[in-house]
C-alpha cells in the first residue's frame, strides 16, 4: 500500500569535491522521511535513509523530520573522497 503522498527529488552536485547524488524528501505517513545517495560515479557510493522508530504520523514527526533532513543535506555537502 502506498503511504507517501509525494516524493521530492533534489539533485546534488559538488564539482569541487567530485560528489554527485540525489536527496529524496518523502512526504506523508511513510516509513522513511528522507533518503539519499552520493557517489563519485567511479569508485565510491554512499546511501542512507532516515527512519523513525514509531508508527508514521507525518503531522507529529514533521518538525523532527525537517531538522534531520537538514542534517542529512549537511552530510552530503561535507563528503570528500580519499
Amino acid at each position: 500500500m502506498v503511504k507517501a503522498d509525494n516524493i521530492l527529488e533534489q539533485r546534488f552536485v559538488n564539482e569541487d569535491t567530485g560528489v554527485y547524488g540525489m536527496f529524496y524528501e518523502v512526504k506523508g505517513n511513510a516509513a522513511s522521511q528522507a533518503q539519499f545517495y552520493a557517489t563519485d560515479s567511479i569508485r565510491h557510493f554512499v546511501t542512507g535513509a532516515l527512519y523513525f522508530y514509531a508508527k508514521p504520523n507525518y503531522d507529529s514527526i514533521y518538525p523532527a523530520a525537517i531538522y534531520l533532513q537538514n542534517d542529512v543535506r549537511r552530510i552530503m555537502e561535507s563528503l570528500k573522497w580519499k
